[in-house]
């Protein structure tokens, strides 16, 4: 009768609470949006297991994969025993199986061989826009055929931002300081920076770096250290801010107002600009090490800013967004410095992401940070690759997916039933009486059980505490009664 009160009870309690909206499901360009904030909605829960693992067929892989509308998108890095110019593909392939819809160029495509792809590509509604180190900028249609392309004269290693109708790319060596920006609609060239960010020290040939949108602008990083702010009409400077340290293949991050920066080893300066220009609001350095570190593009939830840096191990760093205060580092592997950066962190919910590696020819994981402290929350072997991981992880569907340096996609979530402790595939009163009791000590629960008995988070997060009590209860009992807990994902 105890048993059946607290029960009536919680059901009544539960009634008041609203519904949850749905995480997102796309991950269209590198670091996830326009903003290159690298962060999800997405609850991420632990334990992560493999879901598929599909071999390219390409080389290696860099360039960070994308997600959209349950289609992944990766461009591959082949390069050739002859010292010939490194080539590369574009693949497509399903969401939830790993299914390789189509490879670009084909057989069938009357295009010659692509440079090698180092940056993610983007989606938007009706096109696929990526750049290949040969110069060239492409667009397909979503069927992965060529609807036109645009050679820019120097190396293409950013990802596209597409903002205003205009696709926005840097071109570097021997360009100097380029940022161009062409037609969505038709590839023709509508404005480029020729000239207009020039310094005259001859650093500007390493403009390379994706832009990141701020509102209706872009921001880009130059390896001078300058931060410019262009405008995606025409392309004339907005406004620029000379910083304390550059970077060449990096991309800023914005949100709540600030344009995040991370330099590269030769000043290791970390930064928060105002969006609209000025001083910065912060700045923080990170520890010097020998060699040449590599760096990586920082992510951002507004509250939480992360980064890789390192040599020659790896460590990602977490400071507070809003203050630049040092919250934690982690180490996660070694630093390969072939490419000039490293996998660049993403937020999910709360926990942080991170591709890492053994050694440069040994394999690589995929690293599970917990974001408030930076503990690593999955160390078994269902996360490890054949090959380092230098390619971000892409965050869309409650999944993660990596790319490693053997050219292999895998795709990993987590499989236990969420909210079935008594994994019968409904959830029920038999569920909500396994957790009650597990609540009230009278059970033990299996580790898979209690990963699916810890629904409801604590002060906000969006991961259990690890222990089942009566909010877990009442969550449970709440959905048992075909209604949505405020908290379920």
């Amino acid at each position: 009768m105890r048993n059946r009160n607290l029960a009536l009870a919680a059901a009544v309690l539960l009634l008041s609470f609203g519904a949850s909206a749905s995480g997102a499901s796309n991950w269209p360009t590198f670091h996830g949006d326009p903003a290159r904030t690298g962060s999800s909605s997405d609850s991420i829960r632990v334990p992560l297991s493999l879901l598929w693992s599909v071999s390219s067929g390409g080389q290696s892989i860099v360039a960070s994969p994308v997600v959209a509308d349950g289609v992944l998108y990766v461009g591959t890095y082949e390069t050739s025993s002859d010292g010939s110019q490194p080539t590369g593909r574009l693949i497509a392939m399903g969401a939830d199986t790993g299914t390789i819809y189509w490879v670009f160029p084909g057989p069938q495509d009357q295009v010659s061989p692509i440079g090698a792809i180092q940056a993610a590509p983007t989606v938007v509604p009706g096109s696929i826009v990526f750049s290949s180190l040969d110069g060239w900028i492409y667009c397909l249609t979503p069927e992965g055929k060529l609807r036109w392309r645009y050679y820019t004269g120097g190396t293409a290693a950013s990802s596209p931002l597409v903002l205003a109708g205009r696709v926005i790319v840097t071109s570097g060596f021997p360009n100097l300081g380029e940022v161009i920006g062409l037609s969505l609609a038709t590839g023709q060239l509508i404005w480029d920076t020729k000239g207009k960010l020039a310094s005259g020290t001859g650093q500007e040939q390493y403009l390379m770096g994706t832009l990141a949108a701020v509102g209706n602008s872009a921001v880009v990083l130059s390896r001078t250290g300058a931060v410019y702010s262009l405008d995606p009409a025409d392309g004339h400077v907005l406004w620029s801010q000379q910083g304390a340290g550059g970077a060449s293949l990096l991309a800023p991050a914005v949100s709540n107002g600030r344009v995040y920066t991370v330099a590269d080893a030769f000043s290791r300066v970390v930064q928060a600009l105002p969006v609209d220009g000025g001083k910065p609001v912060w700045q923080w350095q990170y520890a010097e090490q020998p060699g040449m570190q590599t760096v990586s593009s920082p992510a951002t939830n507004g509250k939480l800013l992360v980064f890789g840096a390192g040599s020659p191990r790896q460590s990602v760093y977490a400071l507070d967004a809003a203050t630049g205060k040092p919250l934690w580092s982690t180490e996660v592997g070694v630093s390969i410095g072939a490419y000039g950066c490293s996998s660049s962190p993403a937020i999910a919910g709360d926990v942080v992401l991170v591709g890492a590696a053994d050694s440069a020819d040994a394999g690589g994981r995929l690293a599970v940070l917990d974001a408030a402290t930076g503990k690593e929350l999955q160390t078994d072997d269902a996360l490890r690759t054949e090959r380092p991981i230098i390619a971000s992880p892409a965050v869309a569907g409650g999944r993660v997916f990596v790319a490693d340096t053997g050219g292999t996609v895998k795709a990993f979530a987590n499989t236990i039933p969420y909210g079935d402790p008594y994994s019968d595939g409904r959830i029920d009163i038999k569920d909500v009486m396994l957790a009650f009791r597990a609540a009230l000590g009278l059970e033990k629960l299996t580790p898979d059980q209690l990963a699916a008995a810890d629904v409801e988070p604590v002060r906000g997060a969006t991961v259990g505490d690890g222990v089942i009590n009566i909010s877990d209860v009442m969550s449970l009992l709440r959905r048992s009664l075909g209604l949505t807990p405020p908290t379920w994902p």
